[in-house]
């Protein structure tokens, strides 16, 4: 293959990617919009989860996210200190451990001060 072809060929391969990142988004924000509808359907039914000849269990998994601002940092460790949790609190604090820490804590009823931040995302999976 000659130089010249090489590059024309490089560049229909980068512009076929282009298209096929563009169609993925596409894919991908009817997934999230999918998944909205499903989970709020479920939710209003009272559906935990349905199975479906063929396809499998669909069910609404939860899963919490917690970080915190890197000026928060030693006032979280403060407070996970307090709470009695400061052994595993170090200047930094893993995202993973935290969001854990945060999910018993509304699990167990307590309230979460306003300098660590989360949110609870659902998603629908489907267990073949």
């Amino acid at each position: 293959m000659e130089l010249v072809d090489k590059i024309k060929k490089l560049t229909e391969l980068k512009q076929e990617r282009e298209e096929r990142k563009a169609k993925l988004q596409e894919i991908e924000n009817l997934i999230r919009s999918l998944e909205e509808e499903i989970n709020a359907a479920m939710l209003e039914q009272g559906i935990s989860n349905l199975k479906i000849d063929g396809v499998g269990t669909a069910y609404v998994a939860s899963r919490l996210y917690a970080s915190v601002r890197k000026a928060d940092v030693d006032r979280t460790v403060e407070w996970l200190k307090q709470i009695g949790i400061g052994d595993i609190s170090t200047r930094t604090i893993n995202s993973s451990t935290l969001s854990a820490i945060i999910k018993d804590l509304l699990d167990e009823g307590k309230s979460i001060p306003d300098f660590v931040n989360y949110y609870v995302k659902n998603t629908v999976n489907i267990r073949r």
